[in-house]
This record gives structure tokens, C-alpha cells and sequence, in this order.
């Protein structure tokens, strides 16, 4: 890890009067993603983190992951300094400006081997409410439980969830199941999907790739999974 990217978090850190727990999760990380950067626990972060951490903070996606090849080049210019925003896409917000007023549901390791985890139906917290959710509240956040759906989301990534639009093939997905054996907790899994018929559901899962099956008389309900092109929309 060169010291560069840590002086440069500790700069947008002032310079924005951001708070490193919202910025983390803003950028669909962990909550100490930039704690953990910053005292030196992770020495290689993920470009593709990095530019998430910049974007949600409104610069251009290349911005950290500059300073992450910094001292391997020796000042030689990389594919990322090239990078240049688009010119018609839209500037990105500063977190500083974002009500944290979406709620986090807590979750837990699904104890049935039914699901990846269950909701426990608790608000833990709340989260940036970004410009395309503005003023919509059928959005609800969790923290994802396990690495099935990585690199999409790591353990702990951030996903928004929305109740009111039916998802569609191709979308991420948290199928709800039944709950079963008198439980009042529901399992739940954070999937794609990938197609519906009138007896069966068809998740694709990526980390191992595999194709799971689940009888339709077993789902409780499915709620879409917001993109961050979803949640960035109309950012000023």
C-alpha cells in the first residue's frame, strides 16, 4: 500500500468533511473499508473498490486507483490516468449533502441451510439516502451475508432494496422464502434471476457458478436489488 492513497483519503476525508463508516458504505464496502485502508489492514484494496470509493465521493472512477499504481510506475503514466469521464454523464454527489435515513435491516447466517441468511425484521442502522431513491420510500438497505454473489458484492457489501417494482430477468434479486417448521424468520438469498415459469424460479449464483432451482410454492416474495446506476440517477 504506497503512502500516497492514504494521504489522499485523509484529504477528501477533510477537504469534504466526509465520515469513513458512511463513505464505505455509500461505496457499497464495508463499513471500515477506508478504516481498515487507512491504518494499513488492507494493502492491496481492489481497483474496483477504489474507484467506487471515488465515485461516491464525486470524482472521476480513476481517481485512487491512480495513486494505487503510483509508486509501482514511478510516475509513468497508466491506463487508469487516462480515463477521463464521460462528458455527458452526470456529476456524482458529495456524501456530505446525502440524508442517512434508509433504513439497514439487520441479518443473520441462515441457520436452516435453506438460505444464505434471515432477516431479523430490526432496523440496525441507517444509510445515504442517494438521489434516485429521493423521496421513495419503499427502499430498505442490508448488508450482504457471505461471498456467493462475489465480486458483484463481497461480504458486508451494501445493497438497496426496493418493494414496490417487480423484478425483472436479469435483475439481483433477495428471494424471501417460506418460512418452515413453525419459524417465525423467513430465510432469504441474495441472487440473480434468471428465469420464472408457473411451478419454478432459476437463480444464478457466481461464486461458485451455479443454477439453483426453487419450487415457486416455497417463495415468500422477491424484492429487486437497486443498481448503482438506480441509485445515482439525477445526481446534481
Amino acid at each position: 500500500m504506497n503512502d500516497w492513497l492514504k494521504t489522499e483519503l485523509r484529504r477528501v476525508i477533510e477537504e469534504k468533511g466526509l465520515d469513513a463508516k458512511s463513505w464505505s458504505i455509500a461505496a457499497g464496502q464495508s463499513a471500515t473499508y477506508v478504516r481498515d485502508i487507512l491504518r494499513g489492514r488492507s494493502r492491496k484494496p481492489a481497483a474496483d473498490g477504489l474507484r467506487k470509493l471515488a465515485e461516491a465521493a464525486g470524482y472521476d472512477a480513476g481517481h485512487f486507483v491512480r495513486s494505487e499504481n503510483a509508486d509501482a510506475t514511478d510516475g509513468r503514466e497508466t491506463f487508469s490516468s487516462n480515463v477521463q469521464r464521460s462528458i455527458d454523464a452526470p456529476a456524482l454527489p458529495v456524501i456530505r449533502s446525502l440524508n442517512s435515513d434508509v433504513p439497514l435491516y439487520g441479518t443473520a447466517m441462515g441457520g436452516s441451510g435453506n438460505g444464505d441468511f434471515e432477516m431479523n425484521g430490526a432496523v440496525i442502522g441507517y444509510v445515504p439516502r442517494l438521489p434516485g431513491i429521493e423521496g421513495r420510500r419503499d427502499v430498505f438497505a442490508l448488508n450482504v451475508v457471505g461471498d456467493s454473489m462475489s465480486p458483484w458484492r463481497r461480504p458486508n457489501g451494501l445493497i438497496y432494496v426496493e418493494e414496490k417494482r417487480a423484478a425483472s430477468v436479469g435483475d439481483h434479486v433477495v428471494v424471501e422464502l417460506v418460512a418452515e417448521d413453525g419459524s417465525p424468520v423467513r430465510p432469504a438469498l441474495v441472487k440473480q434471476l434468471l428465469s420464472v415459469s408457473g411451478s419454478k424460479i432459476k437463480l444464478g449464483q457466481y461464486n461458485p457458478k451455479a443454477v439453483i432451482e426453487i419450487d415457486r410454492r416455497r417463495v415468500h416474495r422477491i424484492y429487486r436489488v437497486l443498481e448503482w446506476d438506480d441509485l445515482l440517477k439525477g445526481a446534481l
